[in-house]
């Protein structure tokens, strides 16, 4: 296995590129974390990237983030630059108590789903 990180996809199998400097508003009203079968809109900008255990991320808001956490097994999450104080760990909490959409090892189980 590479030592390179896989590359960011979001849940439709789609690469992403580059990396935002400003707040990003999600396009469509959902952003690249949010999961096929979860209706919801975003709940605000998007602020944090989740990583499944082959590291392939996903940039999404806190909302639709933490239900992703919740249905990856061994997943991660880090704030983007621009994200405000404390979205990595208010994800990594709301996920402990979000009923997961199904559990997976990666974003491509999902994608596939």
């Amino acid at each position: 296995m590479s030592d390179a990180p896989a590359p960011r996809t979001n849940l439709t199998g789609r690469a992403l590129t580059g990396t935002a400097t400003v707040p990003v508003q999600p396009q469509g009203g959902r952003c690249a974390a949010a999961h096929p079968t979860d209706p919801a809109s975003c709940d605000g900008p998007v602020a944090v990237t989740v990583l499944d255990a082959d590291r392939a991320g996903a940039d999404g808001c806190e909302g639709h983030a933490s239900r992703l956490l919740a249905s990856l097994d061994q997943g991660h999450v880090y704030a983007l630059p621009h994200a405000p104080a404390g979205a990595a760990i208010r994800v990594f909490r709301a996920a402990a108590g979000a009923d997961p959409l199904g559990t997976v090892r990666t974003l491509r189980e999902i994608a596939q789903a």
